[in-house]
């Protein structure tokens, strides 16, 4: 499993309104769960641009930052012409299906592009996703083994 780390408005915007589409300058050929990192970086801008997209003002102290608030299903990266979306600004439509909040935003830095967290932040993570499968996680293992179920391993193994 990969996470991807997002400016706090367009983390809180996939969690919480809606957004289904990422916007990025690049592709890539990872499909699958991806963490949804709330970053630490901050800009006006953006909560502006966010409110001219929903038609509301939102408080910006809603947005949690500086953790993984949430997991989706990376199932395609696509020419932004071809995800026509309110959502959609950048040459590159990242887009996400299965959108799953986490009741616990998971503290950890981020990083840039799609980076593999550690197997501690997988279990936070997936026990809270549980039951994978029926199989809810055991103790944490070095190796992120969360489960004995083949998803749960799956999950992990990327």
């Amino acid at each position: 499993m990969k996470a991807l780390s997002i400016r706090p408005p367009w983390a809180h915007a996939i969690a919480h309104l809606g957004k289904r589409v990422e916007n990025r300058t690049w592709a890539t050929r990872y499909r699958g769960p991806v963490l949804i990192h709330a970053s630490s970086t901050k800009c006006a801008a953006d909560l502006r641009e966010l409110e001219e997209i929903v038609g509301a003002a939102i408080n910006p102290d809603t947005f949690v930052s500086g953790a993984i608030i949430a997991v989706a299903d990376l199932v395609d990266c696509v020419d932004g012409v071809e995800a026509p979306s309110r959502w959609t600004c950048g040459p590159i439509a990242w887009r996400l299906d299965n959108v799953r909040l986490l009741a616990e935003p998971v503290p950890v830095s981020g990083r840039l592009g799609l980076w593999t967290p550690t197997s501690t932040v997988m279990w936070r993570v997936l026990s809270q996703l549980a039951p994978v499968r029926g199989v809810a996680p055991r103790e944490r293992t070095p190796s992120c083994k969360p489960a004995d179920s083949s998803r749960a391993q799956d999950l992990c193994a990327s």
